[in-house]
């Protein structure tokens, strides 16, 4: 059967478009109403011709904003816990865990990861990450694109929610991205030049409406033409971009990546769904009743501050009345009527309403997980030991153990491949050791929450180290049991310390060994000083009639020798 000739070159991309649209289209809703509740500054749902950079007001239906403040919470903790700036929270070792006894590779690991960090601080990673935790937090799926950089070797841009379509591939991993956004015509002329770009918008260029907007479409998927094989267009990724609507004849630019450039984290996948769903979504119910409740309890208290009134049918249109503070009223009294009075009176318990806000309150903030980055409040008084907390903090980090693992998985992992791949081809990182040629690399995270998480093992090692050393004080050949240099490297790799300052097993008996040929050493010196004293001694105690030394007289020298 003859393949299908495609009329225009981006006719295969706007046939994918509408079914990635039509697969997304349910989760739409979803997410406009996440928007509105939750996160208003988030959320461009651009499938229409809805311009960009409009500065209308966006939170019209909240009233309270715990949901907003508990994902900053949210975002904020992830930051700090599994990437913060002020600290290291990963770093490499070699597939092959023997290959770290090794000293060199053990420094070409540190160098590599301290260059690595040095290029996510240099640029605005940190920056978009925190908005990628925003995104998670409220509707389940964050996106980060990773450019490169000639100032900053990497550029991040954080992708709201409603701009982009994503697919997976055969193992449920996401590899295709299709974006829809808005550049001027300027912007678009300065990128991709005139001889790429659609008539009108040249001739929005050459009139001066440099700043109009132009509804434009980013294609990031797998290549698989097999004759595609050279400069960008033989990547294993393909990048195209295109006007939407305006010339499907031409293709504004097409390019490609050595690896996925789009990093995409989802909070919880059920089946093989290609969105997440996150927190938002499970405290979207309270949220809106929280906004009713508020809404409803300010009326209440409004209306018993400042009741509707009765009056007297008399006195419509003959003085004005005030129901001010302080102001007096005459009026004249009615059959049944004594002046003004409340139309009801409605009783009104704030206390119990703001305890029941309270409740709905907590209920968003547990939702976000807040408790998990408060320092516990406690009711009583008695002092916890610093055990007692983390043993508290680490039975809190249990709730997001599954949510770590896939953060870790589908987004710090690949953030760090790239990131890698991309220095590595400009020539950032240092020539690797021989022993590490053609030696895959693997990540381990030592951020705050995965220490947190392995504050078990580390407890484990000291439980034991104890228990070996009070047994040894009553059976001495326990020591022979306990392997005290292999409880350092398992102690210092679940707490996170730099292997450069972990001697490594032969370093640590090459030391030993040294010391103990040291030790030998001063032994037999003082040995050797005590003899010389002695033979010292012996030489000058006299013995005998002829007064000779005692040396003398054990040498049978002298007159004092043994008779013949």
């Amino acid at each position: 059967m003859a393949a299908v000739q495609e009329t225009s070159p981006t006719e295969r991309y706007y046939k994918r478009f509408k079914l990635l649209e039509s697969e997304r289209s349910s989760w739409d809703g979803h997410w406009k109403e996440i928007s509105e509740y939750l996160l208003p500054i988030s959320g461009r749902f651009l499938g229409g011709e809805d311009r960009p950079n409009k500065g209308t007001k966006i939170n019209d239906k909240i009233i309270d904003d715990t949901a907003t403040y508990s994902i900053g919470i949210l975002a904020a903790g992830m930051q700090g816990g599994l990437t913060s700036p002020a600290r290291p929270w990963f770093r490499l070792s070699p597939s092959d865990p023997n290959m770290m006894e090794n000293k060199a590779v053990r420094v070409w690991l540190e160098t590599v990861r301290d260059r690595m960090l040095e290029v996510f601080s240099r640029s605005n990673f940190y920056d978009a990450i925190h908005s990628v935790y925003q995104e998670l937090a409220a509707f389940g799926t964050g996106v980060m694109h990773i450019e490169e950089d000639y100032d900053n070797v990497i550029r991040c841009r954080c992708y709201t929610v409603g701009e982009y379509y994503l697919a997976l591939d055969k193992f449920y991993r996401v590899d295709t991205l299709y974006r829809i956004f808005w550049a001027t015509a300027g912007q678009l002329v300065s990128r991709f030049g005139k001889e790429n770009c659609s008539d009108s918008v040249v001739k929005m260029v050459e009139n001066r409406q440099l700043d109009d907007w132009v509804k434009c479409c980013h294609v990031i998927e797998p290549r698989n033409d097999p004759d595609e094989t050279k400069g960008g267009k033989g990547m294993p990724w393909r990048s195209v971009y295109f006007e939407w609507g305006r010339n499907k004849d031409k293709l504004l630019g097409e390019g490609g990546y050595e690896e996925f450039p789009v990093v995409a984290l989802r909070w919880n996948v059920t089946g093989s769904d290609v969105y997440g769903r996150g927190p938002g979504m499970d405290a979207l119910g309270n949220v809106k009743m929280l906004q009713k409740m508020q809404s409803q309890s300010l009326i209440a208290l409004e209306k018993q501050i400042n009741p509707p009134m009765n009056a007297p049918a008399s006195m419509k249109g003959i003085d004005p009345v005030s129901i001010r503070s302080g102001e007096v009223n005459f009026v004249n009294a009615g059959q049944g009527q004594q002046g003004l009075a409340p139309t009801f009176l409605t009783p009104f318990n704030i206390q119990q309403v703001e305890a029941k806000i309270q409740q709905v309150q907590m209920a968003i903030g547990r939702a976000f997980f807040n408790e998990l980055f408060i320092t516990p409040q406690f009711n009583d008084q008695r002092q916890r030991t610093a055990t007692e907390i983390a043993a508290i903090q680490q039975e809190k980090m249990l709730r997001l153990g599954s949510v770590l693992e896939r953060v870790q998985s589908e987004g710090l992992g690949p953030i760090i491949d790239r990131v890698f791949n991309i220095m590595q081809r400009h020539g950032i990182l240092p020539t690797p050791p021989q022993e590490l040629a053609d030696m895959d690399l693997k990540v381990e995270y030592i951020d705050i929450l995965a220490q947190a998480q392995k504050l078990s093992a580390l407890t484990t090692v000291e439980r034991v180290a104890t228990f070996a050393a009070n047994m040894m004080q009553a059976f001495p050949e326990v020591r022979h049991k306990f392997d005290a240099m292999q409880a350092i490297d398992v102690y210092a790799e679940n707490a996170g310390v730099a292997p450069t300052i972990i001697k490594s097993d032969d370093e640590a008996k090459a030391s030993q060994a040294a010391e103990q040929q040291q030790q030998q050493a001063a032994q037999s010196l003082a040995m050797a000083e005590q003899g010389a004293a002695a033979v010292q001694k012996l030489s000058q105690t006299p013995v005998g009639e002829a007064e000779q030394s005692m040396l003398d007289r054990m040498l049978g020298g002298g007159n004092g020798g043994v008779q013949q």
